[in-house]
């Protein structure tokens, strides 16, 4: 994952500031990417100066556009502000396979703190940090599946193209989306399958001013396919269950990595879709 310079940081989101506001203030949103609430950070005269600094200068936004997770009332809360991009990784070249040809194209949509994402050529740093994850979530759709293995075997060419990026506050829930395209002699058809994921990342402190922004979770809360509505797991386990005559292990499946934990006590945010609806996000408050 990139790494976040400490130096670099604060002049660019924190310019003209006291270099002691600057380190409590970058200390909070550190903090804040893990769901630590800046006012269990600081107190008096301390919280009120590095909160007027964030907000002045877009680092924190106040919203009650959240589902609590832990406590039943919304009240307004501070929340980091980070570059929110939609993206989309596809192949250009068909991969051929008993006769038929084939596009895929993985759709995200990914929450990133400020300072992760370089200003130019970002769409070659998308695709770098995203092939590894859209070829862990193609291989979720059935037994065998790797967008991998269209490169090494045919040389299918994967490139990504960005469809929006805007500045928002920290999104921790998200569908993603897969849809494969079959290309036959007498019709075209397309199978989209979604993909809940809930997901975090910290700055985690390398020595020398230099932090590595990882998303250290990432875990699937729910996978569909859009055409039968059945739910994935399901359906790759009985395969894997023919070819090894035993069951896959749910966390094995749902858990793309978890190097951190999940401690947010809240979803941001409140609906998204899945197969065609907008779902309320209080459906995966306790999984």
């Amino acid at each position: 994952m990139p790494l976040v310079r400490y130096d670099r940081f604060v002049n660019t989101f924190l310019p003209d500031v006291d270099p002691e506001t600057q380190a409590s203030a970058f200390f909070a949103y550190r903090s804040m990417l893990a769901g630590i609430p800046l006012s269990a950070m600081y107190s008096g005269k301390t919280y009120y100066r590095v909160r007027s600094t964030m907000v002045a200068h877009d680092l924190i936004r106040r919203s009650t556009d959240y589902v609590p997770i832990t406590s039943f009332a919304t009240i307004p809360r501070l929340f980091p502000v980070g570059e929110r991009f939609e993206f989309d990784i596809y192949n250009r070249k068909k991969y051929v396979r008993k006769g038929k040809s084939y596009t895929i194209q993985i759709h995200f949509d990914v929450w990133f703190p400020l300072g992760v994402i370089r200003t130019k050529n970002y769409a070659e740093q998308l695709f770098v940090l995203f092939f590894p994850i859209a070829d862990a979530l193609f291989s979720r759709i059935n037994v065998g599946a790797s967008v991998e293995e269209m490169v090494e075997s045919q040389n299918v060419d994967f490139t990504l193209g960005i469809v929006s990026a805007t500045r928002d506050i920290i999104r921790n829930i998200a569908t993603w989306s897969i849809i494969v395209t079959k290309y036959e002699t007498s019709r075209v058809t397309s199978y989209v399958y979604d993909f809940v994921v809930k997901y975090r990342w910290e700055f985690k402190d390398i020595g020398g001013g230099t932090y590595n922004a990882d998303m250290c979770y990432l875990h699937i809360a729910n996978a569909r396919s859009c055409a039968t509505d059945r739910d994935l797991y399901t359906l790759y386990n009985e395969v894997y269950k023919e070819y090894t005559g035993r069951d896959k292990p749910y966390y094995e499946y749902s858990n793309i990595f978890t190097d951190c934990g999940f401690t947010f006590n809240y979803l941001r945010p409140t609906r998204i879709p899945l197969c065609r609806a907008n779902v309320d996000t209080k459906l995966y408050a306790i999984l």
